[in-house]
């Protein structure tokens, strides 16, 4: 490919970075960044913080094995 070319193709993917489809400009990722932390504080649902167990079911969770060292 000559340099004409080359150049010519480089110039056109400048283009497409620096558009909004592509969005690959710092005020574009950063807005988008700040867009999903707005939707996950919106969405957000913080987990129990501790659950109940019966010590009677602990034994049917655990694997019962030989140590091999």
């Amino acid at each position: 490919m000559s340099n004409e070319e080359r150049k010519e193709r480089g110039r056109a993917g400048r283009e497409w970075a620096i558009s909004e489809e592509a969005g690959f400009t710092s005020e574009q990722m950063s807005q988008r960044i700040v867009e999903g932390m707005d939707e996950l504080f919106n969405t957000w649902k913080p987990r129990e913080k501790f659950e109940f167990l019966k010590d009677t079911d602990f034994d049917q969770r655990v694997l019962n094995h030989k140590l091999i060292y």
